[in-house]
């Protein structure tokens, strides 16, 4: 679902991993 999608690209954007937070927000839209 797209929450969950959500709730994955911000665990890795707190993560420091921008790029991959990037790919899943891209994906989302």
């Amino acid at each position: 679902s797209i929450g969950l999608k959500r709730n994955l690209a911000n665990s890795f954007y707190r993560q420091g991993k921008y790029e991959a937070a990037l790919s899943h927000y891209s994906r989302l839209v």
